[in-house]
Parts: structure tokens; C-alpha cells; sequence
């Protein structure tokens, strides 16, 4: 998971173009939580086995979603069998004067954030078609089984520079699943933290999967004004203190189930093979000021 891990670094990086969070200093009480839960419980909601194999196939009507200053962007199509996951479709145009690299932010499907993966480079004067990317991986964790509705941004950069140029308004798409659809985000697990808008529940340890793990799934919602982004500080697994890969963003009235994991340099150094018990407490701040909100007592979990 070394290499992977580092992309995953690199990639966070690069996306601070658009935004980004720092971390403050505070200290509260102590708190303990407990949890009973299993890795095969945790890695999927509901216990339900969703994964985009077997995902219905909705249909999306072909939508101009981004029309500003020469630069064009038509949703196409939807498709569930993009050879990296499910994808959505895109014709970029780009009639400005200058070569732009277009990249998403706040990208949710049926409510919950999922990381996407695109970052298109397009000359000026081109056309080019791409796509927005899903992980299966995140989608498995979030328990996405179709696409009903699906919000985000675009993130309009300077190619050269990077320099940002343009983010636009949240954009919204409802395919053909939509109509009756009810959201039903899954917050079973032990409350960790409830206050100020925002809700994280422990929901047990995963065990290490395709190169990811072993680590900790959490769910976080977020029903304030604010867009927020989590950051794990003091964290310590099976007593050991580890630095986690763990800081997901989460817009105003979305969810997310994301896991905490960490290198494996780390984890083979303290010769940790499983997650037993951890502490941490988690640092919720402004996404956009990266003003600090609320730092939480410690958490502490057994499993």
C-alpha cells in the first residue's frame, strides 16, 4: 500500500488549489465509547453487499451543466461499466484563450461524498471527452448500490499556473432511479460525537482489503451551514501512536462513511496486523477558513 498511499498524498496536494484546512490546538476532557462490531459489518452498509457489479444501471439525460466564458461542459451519459468503476461522461469544450484543467469538489451521489477522480487538462480551442470517475472501494463503504442524484462543483485551473480561475455553484443531477427514491444514509455504530451540526459514529474496524487497511470506519454528517472537513490528532492504535491518512471534507447536508487508515511502514513497525482498540479525537474545522469548530473529547473505541 506504500505506492498507493503516496498517490493518495499527492493527489490531496494537488487539490488544495481549490480550498483547504488547517488543524488548532485545544484540549478537552476525556470521554470513552465502546463498540461491538465486526470488519465484515463495517466494510459495507447495512451489512448489505453493494458493490458496482451488481448496481442498477440508471439512465441520465445528456445536460449541459457548465456554461462560462467559452468554456462548456455536457454531461453525456452515465456509465455503470467504466473500466475504473462507474463514470460519468463529458464533453469539455474550451473556447477561451488559455489552457484550463478542469477538476471537481464536493462531489456527493444519493447524499454521500464520494472522492472523484478527474482532472482534465484541455488546450484552448479543444474539444475532449472525460469522464468523473467513481472508486468502487468508496462506493462499497458509502453502500451505493445505484445513482439516484448526484451533486458537485467544477474547479476551473490555469494549466500552467494553477492557479484558480472559476468554481462553480453546486450543480445537481437526477437520473432516472431518482423518482421515488428515498436516501437512507446507514449511522448504525457507537455516537462518538454529536454537537455544533455535525455527527460522527464509530462504526468498527476494517480489516486490509486490495491494499487498503486494516483501519477504522467512521460516519460523519454534517447538517450545518459550513462545508467541514474532519482531521484525526492524537491517534493512537492498539497502543501504539500512528499519524492516520484521514481528512475527509463534508458540504452542508451530505454524509460521508470514510475510513481512517495508515501507512504501512507504520503499521509494520509497530507490528500491527489488526486494529484491537484506538484513541483519537477528531478536529472539525471551516473547510473554507480553516477556522477551528470543535475539538472533540478523546474517543476512545474497543473492538
Amino acid at each position: 500500500m506504500k505506492k498507493a498511499s503516496l498517490a493518495i498524498v499527492a493527489i490531496a496536494l494537488a487539490l488544495t488549489a481549490c480550498g483547504g484546512s488547517k488543524k488548532a490546538e485545544s484540549a478537552e476532557e476525556t470521554k470513552t465509547a465502546s463498540v461491538e462490531t465486526v470488519a465484515e459489518s463495517a466494510m459495507a452498509s447495512g451489512e448489505a453487499e453493494s458493490n458496482t457489479e451488481t448496481a442498477e444501471a440508471p439512465l441520465l439525460a445528456e445536460t449541459l451543466v457548465l456554461d462560462h466564458e467559452g468554456l462548456k461542459i455536457t454531461a453525456k451519459e452515465l456509465d455503470m461499466n467504466g473500466s475504473l468503476g462507474p463514470t460519468l461522461r463529458l464533453l469539455i469544450e474550451n473556447e477561451t484563450n488559455r489552457n484550463v484543467t478542469v477538476q471537481v469538489r464536493d462531489m456527493s451521489v444519493n447524499g454521500c461524498m464520494i472522492a472523484p477522480l478527474l482532472s482534465s487538462a484541455v488546450g484552448k480551442g479543444e474539444t475532449k471527452e472525460d469522464g468523473i470517475g467513481f472508486s468502487a472501494r468508496a462506493l462499497k463503504l458509502g453502500g451505493i448500490n445505484t445513482f439516484a442524484e448526484l451533486t458537485f462543483r467544477f474547479c476551473v485551473l490555469d494549466s500552467e499556473t494553477l492557479d484558480k480561475i472559476y468554481e462553480s455553484e453546486p450543480i445537481t443531477l437526477r437520473t432516472s432511479a431518482a423518482e421515488g427514491y428515498q436516501e437512507r444514509a446507514d449511522d448504525s455504530g457507537t455516537l462518538a460525537y454529536e454537537g455544533e451540526g455535525v455527527k460522527i459514529v464509530v462504526k468498527g474496524p476494517i480489516e486490509r482489503e486490495n491494499g487498503f487497511g486494516p483501519g477504522i470506519l467512521l460516519y460523519i454528517e454534517n447538517k450545518s451551514d459550513k462545508k467541514i472537513a474532519i482531521h484525526a490528532t492524537d491517534v493512537a492504535v492498539n497502543d501504539a501512536g500512528l499519524e492516520p491518512i484521514f481528512s475527509p471534507e463534508i458540504a452542508p447536508g451530505k454524509h460521508a462513511v470514510e475510513a481512517m487508515t495508515f501507512f504501512d511502514d507504520q503499521l509494520d513497525n509497530k507490528k500491527i496486523s489488526s486494529v484491537r482498540k484506538a484513541a483519537f479525537k477528531c478536529l472539525i474545522v471551516d473547510a473554507e477558513s480553516a477556522e477551528t469548530i470543535k475539538e472533540t473529547d478523546l474517543i476512545q473505541v474497543k473492538f
